[in-house]
């Protein structure tokens, strides 16, 4: 027996799936059986996407409290900070401030007692503030819009 010259042939291929459709007859499925097959095909995937939402939930949760724990962390170290260099810059101004002072003519001699204070608390305060701003942003009741 030869082969044909081309192995491909349309017509044969042809043949070939009707031979084998009348000799390899598919069995008769029961409604119940489909039924069931589709049912349990149904519950697979919301057994899988339930287990995937669940995955995803502890993941985010994971995830958030990550992220308040870097937050207090970012605000207790900013809090430090800001209250270091406000302390700084009060005892440079308490330090720096007589000796200026007694040069300012513009001061009254009695007044500063109250205005030497004043400036250390000024400075620290701003000082804090802007590093408070610069690593945390400005507070809620200070954003405009």
């Amino acid at each position: 027996m030869s082969l044909p010259h081309d192995p491909f042939d349309p017509a044969l291929d042809a043949a070939l799936d009707v031979a084998l459709t009348q000799a390899l007859k598919a069995p008769p499925v029961s409604p119940t059986l489909q039924a069931s097959v589709w049912q349990r095909i149904a519950m697979e995937q919301a057994q899988e996407l339930a287990t995937r939402k669940a995955a995803a939930e502890a993941e985010w949760q994971m995830a958030s409290q990550q992220l308040d724990q870097q937050k207090v962390q970012m605000t207790r170290d900013t809090l430090a900070m800001v209250l270091g260099l406000a302390f700084t810059a009060g005892t440079v101004v308490a330090t720096l401030g007589p000796a200026v002072m007694a040069n300012a003519d513009w001061i009254d001699p009695g007044a500063q007692g109250v205005v030497l204070p004043g400036l250390a608390v000024l400075v620290g305060m701003t000082a804090g503030a802007l590093v408070w701003i610069e690593r945390l942003g400005w507070p809620r009741w200070l954003r405009l819009g």
